[in-house]
This record gives structure tokens, C-alpha cells and sequence, in this order.
């Protein structure tokens, strides 16, 4: 909810209620305001709803044992599920969205982009090409041009470098590529 007074404070809609039916100012600045100036602001509602989707969808991938009998696949589903929306939660209190690195879509060997990601950053850093991504087990890449971080995808494992800073140690190595994401951009952005 935002009114437009020249603060142009947000407030959460039963705060702003219940404040109004009190008091007809706002509630930071104190200028004077009517209830027909205000109007929901639902892009925090659907932005939490698709991160809520997308957690759900990551840990549908993540479960590749099958559980022994129907009970269980539904009791691991649950606290997966609950997991990771905690942990979506405590996130997206402690960290907002903008904070996060923006990696490009990932690309495979099978893409036709691939081929020019993969000269973009030879062309940036020829030892970081050379020592951690002309591989042959490379299976995807995924590159944050205005970080100037790679994500190279071998064994399973996701690593993370800094292009421009030519062979030297991994920013980090993740299974899931959101769990890197997330944790370097809590290091770069804190």
C-alpha cells in the first residue's frame, strides 16, 4: 500500500487501516492525507508468490531418490516444502530480491549461444577459460555480465569464478546453483 504524499511512504495495508481510522495524516511524515489517496501495491505479493513457486519447483528437482512407500514421498514433500519456504522467507527478509546476482539463462553445449558465451569469456579472461571452463565435462554455463561472475556447471557441482581475475580460486562450489547464488551474492552485497 503507498500513498501519495510527498514522503511517499509504504506501509502494510492493516497497519495503514488501523491507523487511519485514528488519525488522518501519514504516519511517517505527518502530512495530512484522505483514505482515497491510497492504492495497493501487489508487485511484493506476486514477486514473493513466484519465488514461493520456484523454491517449490527446486526441491521437486532436488528429490531424485524415490521414497520407499506413499506416506513417506508425502512426508518428505511436506518438510521440503516447508524448508524451503522458511529459508525463502529468511531470505527474502534479510536480503531483497535486487540484492541477488542476475545471471543469464543457463546455456549447454547442445545451445547455439553456448559457443559465444564461451568466447565472451575467453575473451575476457583467456586463464580463467583455459584452467576452469574449456572442458570437456562442462555440462552448462551461466554467466552475471554485470558482476563479471561465471557459473560453470562439471561433476554435478556448480563453480563459481570471477571472470577478470584469470586462473585464481573459486569463488565457491555448490550442488544447486541457487544455493551458490545466493551465498555469493550475501558475501558481494553485505
Amino acid at each position: 500500500m503507498r500513498h501519495n504524499v510527498q514522503c511517499n511512504a509504504s506501509f502494510h495495508l492493516q497497519c495503514i487501516e488501523t491507523w487511519l481510522e485514528n488519525n488522518l495524516s501519514c504516519p511517517f511524515c505527518r502530512v495530512e492525507v484522505s483514505r482515497d489517496n491510497f492504492f495497493v501495491d501487489n508487485n511484493l505479493r506476486e514477486g514473493l508468490e513466484e519465488l514461493q513457486q520456484k523454491a517449490l519447483e527446486w526441491a521437486q528437482q532436488r528429490e531424485n531418490i524415490a521414497p520407499q512407500n506413499p506416506q513417506q514421498a508425502s512426508d518428505e514433500n511436506c518438510d521440503t516444502t516447508n524448508r524451503e519456504k522458511q529459508s525463502l522467507e529468511s531470505t527474502h527478509t534479510k536480503m531483497p530480491a535486487k540484492q541477488l546476482l542476475q545471471f543469464e539463462a543457463g546455456v549447454t553445449p547442445k545451445d547455439k549461444k553456448f559457443s559465444k558465451e564461451m568466447e565472451a569469456i575467453k575473451k575476457a579472461d583467456l586463464r580463467l577459460f583455459q584452467q576452469h571452463v574449456n572442458k570437456d565435462n562442462v555440462k552448462e554455463i551461466r554467466i552475471d555480465h554485470i558482476h563479471h561472475i561465471v557459473a560453470v556447471k562439471k561433476s554435478g557441482d556448480y563453480h563459481f569464478y570471477q571472470i577478470g581475475n584469470g586462473s585464481g580460486p573459486s569463488l565457491g562450489r555448490f550442488k544447486h546453483f541457487h544455493s551458490g547464488v545466493e551465498d555469493i551474492s550475501r558475501r558481494i552485497f553485505s
